[in-house]
């Protein structure tokens, strides 16, 4: 994950116009599909295999939530952070 991830950051860093377009997107949707497969899966995995049967219903929906919280702060932070970098067009 870590090489596709810095091959979509010497994309931005080093290329300009089209090629660089392509390779992050390139580098990005290795990176999403390297995570996917990977580690992606994992906190669903072991949200059914951690709690018994008699709280499964109750439990996994709360720890989403605490994981979910974080990801939704940083998917509300990131389109002003990128359009303020100059990154957005």
């Amino acid at each position: 994950m870590a090489v596709f991830i810095l091959v979509a950051a010497a994309g931005v860093g080093f290329l300009t116009g089209v090629p660089k377009t392509v390779l992050v997107m390139v580098g990005f949707s290795f990176f999403i599909t390297s995570f996917a497969i990977g580690v992606g899966g994992t906190g669903w995995l072991i949200q059914g295999e951690v709690f018994p049967t008699a709280v499964r219903g109750r439990r996994p929906p709360s720890a989403r939530v605490s994981t979910g919280s974080p990801t939704s702060r940083s998917s509300r932070c990131s389109p002003p952070g990128i359009t303020r970098s100059g990154w957005a067009g």
